[in-house]
């Protein structure tokens, strides 16, 4: 990836093609709306419903999925 931007892109271009549904949020949606922050990431909410193997597989090995990020987001905790 050459640039955050380029990283987002990919994601988001793999979460359609799998149909899931997602948002984006944190930085990269609020510089959308103007207001200005920049961070080392971009923040995505999704319902994966047994598609995050599927996902890491679209995104290839260029990505790293956090698993300790998946477990908070299925146990809400």
């Amino acid at each position: 990836m050459r640039t955050g931007n380029d990283a987002a892109s990919k994601v988001i271009a793999a979460m359609e093609s799998l149909e899931i549904d997602f948002f984006l949020a944190g930085s990269f949606s609020s510089n959308y709306y103007g207001i200005v922050r920049s961070t080392n990431d971009a923040d995505f909410v999704a319902i994966l419903s047994g598609k995050i193997d599927l996902l890491a597989l679209a995104l290839g090995p260029e990505f790293e999925l956090d698993p300790q990020t998946s477990f908070e987001g299925i146990t809400g905790t």
